[in-house]
């Protein structure tokens, strides 16, 4: 895996007030950064993984905005993410360790041995982010899991739209 500057985060900067997002840095307001805690904490929950984050940013300037888990001392590394946004449509990945050296090792060490991500588009239908839960054993997500996350990224959409993000991300 190949190591970029920015990409691990420590646990301080894992619930950040900012986010990058496109060229430049726009502010989440403290309601909007409540709702992104509650939905990941209800993804957890309801998927019943040990992590949950919400990412946003494109490429290399993706961001860990939130995340809610068991790996607090842990960093994050959003390569699944960008993976996801990048490709524009769902990552579901059962087991990564068959994705191989240096990727699947690496995961694997970190813990991700499954991963679920989701982008985020804006009204025009361009991702800008990521919802995703993990987890540190292989799994197989199910069509429920898959819908559960759907219509909590369905929440999420609504809440950056109330808060202007998507203009801003344009």
């Amino acid at each position: 895996m190949v190591e970029h500057p920015g990409n691990r985060l420590s646990v301080a900067e894992r619930v950040a007030p900012t986010a990058a997002i496109a060229e430049g840095a726009q502010a989440l307001d403290q309601h909007t950064r409540d709702v992104i805690v509650i939905m990941l904490d209800l993804v957890r929950e309801q998927l019943d993984v040990p992590v949950a984050m919400v990412t946003l940013g494109k490429g290399h300037g993706a961001r860990v905005v939130a995340a809610r888990g068991e790996d607090d001392g842990e960093e994050i590394d959003p390569v699944l993410c960008r993976m996801c946004l990048e490709s524009g449509g769902m990552l579901l990945l059962n087991d990564t360790l068959p994705l191989g050296p240096p990727v699947g090792e690496a995961l694997s060490a970190d813990k991700v041995r499954a991963y679920l991500g989701l982008p985020l588009v804006d009204a025009a239908g361009r991702p800008f982010g990521v919802v995703c839960a993990y987890g540190d054993e292989p799994r197989n997500w199910t069509k429920r899991d898959v819908d559960m996350l759907r219509g909590l990224a369905a929440v999420l959409d609504t809440e950056f739209r109330a808060a202007g993000l998507h203009a801003r991300a344009a």
